[in-house]
């Protein structure tokens, strides 16, 4: 009898040890923050756009954070968030986690390493924070070699050939992992956001892996997000509906030096002005920055007056970013959160720009790149032959 009840004891224990086992995350974070809390929350899978619920919280005591969560029965998907900002996300997989707050970038974000799972998750999720690092190194690279008239058209032919194979390697990554990961939430998650990337058959041969409750799932968060950017739309259809032929309206923005002037006072007497929307932490807003110099320094003699208008809400970021890419024009900040110029122009996306002719009226909208190259050209063209 004594013996079965050792039998059962040792069982008992074995069982109570397997369900209080927990998963380690251990985190790292600037002293200046000690004393903050960082947030965990669970991802809904099929609601990956859905504000995040916190389910716990680490107070942040001599640069470090803990975690302890109970081991799920299967990969879970959880948000580590900071300030509302800096963020990071991982597959709860048994394995232990060390999080890593990465500051300086033009996004800040939490690095984090365990397993081989995460570590693969990482890759993607991080390619977005390292581009835009990237792009304002090239950025600050390009400047001093323009001033020594040593920036050529074979380097920035470099430049675009490089863009082009990291972007095909970051495609491949996504390819790779969601065809390795598609059964857990992990790799649904990528799928979900990024698949549009991937071509036809590679979609088919990942969605013929899926079972039926993955599908469900798979489908529910697509049709979240196709809610989500009807809700996007509907939203900018109500707003001011800025259109071609409109005189632009006159706002405050906040300069480089803090002070506060009208949109009329910084384009007075100018033949033309282009509005650009952007933001440090935008992507596509830095890779397209160099064109945006290029026109300044073609036009600005001619009479082309460019506002940049930022979205930043970190004022370091923003000034590091005008000063990495040169930007040596007008540069409003738009820190009215009760009436944003972004939100008076309907730039609710960016990159955007508004040109406006020197009679105040607006002559396009949204234009980027070989447009927006030939609009202006064209612009300039008719005023000269007028004049």
């Amino acid at each position: 009898m004594k013996k079965y009840q050792l039998i059962f004891l040792l069982m008992f224990t074995g069982l109570l040890a397997e369900a209080q086992k927990l998963n380690t995350i251990t985190g790292t974070i600037p002293d200046k923050f000690n004393g903050e809390y960082v947030y965990l929350s669970k991802v809904d899978i099929s609601n990956p756009m859905a504000i995040p619920i916190n389910i716990d919280s680490s107070y942040v005591e001599n640069g470090r954070f803990v975690f302890n969560i109970k081991s799920p029965n299967d990969t879970s998907l959880y948000s580590i968030v900071f300030n509302k900002h800096a963020g990071g996300m991982f597959a709860l997989d048994n394995e232990p986690l060390n999080v890593t707050y990465m500051e300086g970038n033009p996004i800040d974000y939490f690095q984090i390493r365990g397993s081989t799972l995460n570590n693969d998750f990482a890759t993607i999720l991080e390619f977005s924070y390292k581009s835009a690092a990237r792009e304002m190194e090239l950025a600050k690279k390009r400047k001093e070699a323009l001033t020594k008239n040593k920036w050529t058209i074979e380097n920035e032919e470099e430049v675009h050939e490089d863009n082009k194979k990291l972007a095909l390697d970051y495609v491949y990554n996504i390819s790779h992992f969601v065809k390795s990961n598609i059964t857990n939430p992990a790799g649904q998650y990528v799928y979900t956001l990024l698949g549009v990337t991937l071509k036809k058959d590679t979609k088919e041969e990942i969605e013929s892996k899926l079972s039926e409750s993955d599908k469900q799932t798979i489908n529910a968060a697509k049709a979240s997000i196709a809610e989500m950017m009807k809700g996007i739309k509907a939203t900018a259809s109500n707003m001011n509906q800025i259109k071609v032929g409109d005189k632009y309206i006159d706002v405050e923005g906040e300069l480089l030096s803090g002070e506060k002037i009208t949109l009329s006072e910084a384009i007075f007497s100018k033949k033309l002005i282009l509005l650009d929307f952007w933001a440090s932490w935008c992507i596509p807003c830095l890779k397209e920055m160099p064109e945006i110099v290029d026109l300044h320094n073609k036009y600005k003699d001619g009479g082309l007056q460019i506002v940049g208008i930022s979205l930043d809400r970190n004022r370091d970021k923003w000034k590091d970013a005008v000063d990495s890419f040169g930007m040596q024009w007008i540069q409003f900040i738009d820190s009215n959160l009760s009436n944003p110029i972004s939100t008076v122009y309907d730039a609710s996306a960016i990159p955007h720009t508004v040109l406006i002719d020197e009679n105040g009226t607006i002559i396009a909208l949204g234009l980027r790149g070989e447009k927006l190259k030939k609009k202006i050209e064209e612009y300039f063209s008719l005023y000269t032959s007028k004049n």
